[in-house]
């Protein structure tokens, strides 16, 4: 796969780094082992309180395109930021940690940017789990508008995520995300730079490795990243409540599920429902729970527990605890 112009441009990819001594040394390897040469790869330790910082140093000694920079720990948004502010390139790649990526992720990008004149080209997913791989992928099913974009964005169509997807580096400019957002951070950038570029791009081409760990599903999240998905929710909603196409049926549909899939997530967590602003939980059990074309997108066991803590926390509650359970008890089962 090759480019006549493919040479003049260079990428920056970017690597928030915060306690993966594990895993950070397959990631570095998997960025500079690139069939495309003409990269830097800019890694921003975020105040590791392991040994990450060790193993990049090492690397940087060894490949001069890497770039190492250490911060004291203010979170992802920040760290993220401050790659963005060191990266020279014309496009932008994000790539997390404790993942890994394509050998042909920068080519594969890059070929379809330059085929299609996008301002962002969305790849695939490789989804790893217990040494197993499955593909998510990324599809435009209700055309190439800004408005089918979003809905296309708010019902999982296209991926949320910051990483496989090549970005204009302009297009960062006027963008901005609260550092306090703890889960989401990414998704609220992605829909304001998809909402920005004149076109995006599908691949239909795998080209990062996202590693799901058991602690994912056993491991309870913090109470700031709990609260956080009400934030996002809202940021969200704030940013979209503006746009000419906020009324329109299908976007109506698709935000009414992206409110329920996030909302689900809160509760599943372990949010409580009283802390849930008063519209947020009228829109829930008013709304979106009589739409039929949301609902037709979330899965049964989402519905239902909407439905119970509708009907009262107790029975949220029962079933949360069930969910919990089934999920620990499959992740368990999965990995033997």
């Amino acid at each position: 796969m090759t480019h006549p112009d493919m040479t003049e441009s260079l990428v920056s990819i970017i690597i928030p780094v915060y306690n993966v001594d594990a895993y950070i040394g397959k990631c570095i390897e998997s960025c500079l082992r690139q069939n495309y040469r003409n990269i830097e790869v800019i890694a921003v330790n975020d105040g590791s309180t392991d040994s990450s910082g060790v193993v990049l140093e090492n690397y940087g000694k060894r490949d001069h395109r890497l770039t190492v920079i250490h911060q004291v720990n203010r979170g992802v948004v920040a760290a993220r930021n401050a790659g963005i502010a060191a990266a020279h390139g014309e496009w932008l790649i994000f790539v997390d940690g404790d993942d890994y990526v394509t050998d042909n992720m920068v080519e594969t990008l890059l070929f379809e940017v330059k085929a299609s004149d996008a301002d962002i080209v969305f790849g695939d997913f490789y989804l790893e789990k217990a040494k197993k791989c499955s593909v998510m992928s990324n599809s435009l099913p209700f055309g190439s508008q800004r408005s089918a974009i979003a809905s296309a964005l708010l019902t999982n169509k296209l991926q949320f995520s910051l990483c496989a997807k090549i970005i204009r580096s302009s297009l960062f400019m006027g963008i901005s995300t609260p550092e306090d957002l703890k889960l989401g951070e990414d998704a609220y950038i992605t829909v304001q730079l998809c909402d920005k570029a004149h076109k995006i791009a599908l691949t239909g081409i795998p080209v990062y490795y996202y590693v799901m760990r058991k602690s994912s599903v056993t491991h309870a999240p913090s109470m700031a990243a709990v609260a956080s998905k009400l934030s996002f929710i809202a940021y969200i909603r704030e940013f979209y409540g503006d746009k000419p196409y906020v009324s329109e049926d299908l976007f109506m549909h698709s935000f009414a599920t992206f409110v329920m899939n996030e909302y689900f997530a809160y509760l599943r967590m372990g949010g409580e429902r009283k802390i849930a602003p008063q519209w947020l939980r009228d829109y829930v059990d008013n709304t979106c729970l009589n739409d039929k074309d949301a609902l037709k997108n979330l899965p049964v066991w989402r519905i239902w527990l909407l439905r119970a803590y509708r009907k009262g926390d107790l029975w949220g509650k029962i079933i949360r605890w069930s969910i919990l359970k089934l999920r620990i008890a499959l992740s368990l089962s999965y990995d033997r």
